[in-house]
């Protein structure tokens, strides 16, 4: 599996190496993300700077963990490569999750330590090792758990004729409920226990948290791993259902 991650992180790079503009405006735009959420939370809202560090934060992890992964997927399923996928040895779950991966991983060391640096332009952040340790670990079981969302709604696409309103809708909703706009103790306790209960607070919420030190980390990952368990387990279903029933092109 490692070996088939790394074959796919080294295709990346040299598919951002190949759009070298693109990528420098989609890292562009994510520090523009960051500059705007600072200059709102910091000049209008004049949010205090524990605040302020939980929305930077929040708003780094969903542009490395909840990029949009539906098109990617639905992509196959539209244009019938998905067919070539299922001769493979390989479940289409595994390989889809592979290839989702690898470009986490090649996002992150292009874009992602530079934004790093960025975000410690903005905030003075210190940070215990252990803290780090357990929020990278807390960032894989977060995506694991948005790939497995993105796995579960992409096959909602063969049903409709485009895959673009179920993904905007997917942003808008994760957006709202992970902590990524607002951080989820700023709502009403009646709303703020709600998303809680979903697993897109788990997304967002939990690392920031846990590399804060704002929650009690041990019970944060138990948490998060009982939703990822139970998205794998949805996702694990679903592809043993859908790929036995899926037509390609009509045929």
């Amino acid at each position: 599996m490692w070996n088939m991650v790394r074959l796919h992180v080294r295709a990346n790079f040299k598919r951002l190496l190949m759009y070298k503009t693109a990528s420098f405006l989609s890292f562009l735009g994510a520090m523009c993300q960051v500059a705007l959420f600072y200059c709102f939370w910091r000049g209008i809202c004049d949010a205090d700077w524990e605040t302020l560090r939980y929305v930077l934060l929040a708003r780094f992890f969903f542009f490395f963990v909840c990029s949009n992964n539906i098109w990617a997927i639905a992509g196959d399923i539209k244009s019938g490569k998905v067919a070539l996928h299922l001769t493979k040895p390989i479940r289409y779950l595994a390989l889809s999750f592979i290839d989702f991966l690898s470009r986490k991983v090649t996002v992150f060391v292009v874009q992602g330590i530079p934004l790093i640096m960025f975000l410690f332009f903005f905030v003075d952040m210190k940070v215990r090792w252990v803290s780090l340790f357990l929020c990278a670990l807390s960032v894989f079981v977060s995506l694991v758990i948005c790939y497995c969302l993105d796995f579960l709604l992409s096959f909602l696409c063969t049903l409709t004729r485009n895959h673009w309103g179920i993904s905007a809708l997917r942003d808008g909703i994760v957006q709202i409920s992970s902590g990524a706009v607002v951080p989820l103790h700023m709502f009403p306790l009646s709303v703020g226990r709600a998303m809680e209960t979903l697993p897109f607070a788990y997304m967002i919420d939990t690392p920031v948290r846990i590399l804060t030190a704002s929650a009690d980390a041990a019970g944060a990952l138990s948490l998060q791993l009982v939703y990822c368990v139970l998205m794998v387990a949805l996702s694990v279903a679903a592809d043993a259902v859908f790929t036995k029933r899926l037509q390609i092109q009509g045929g």
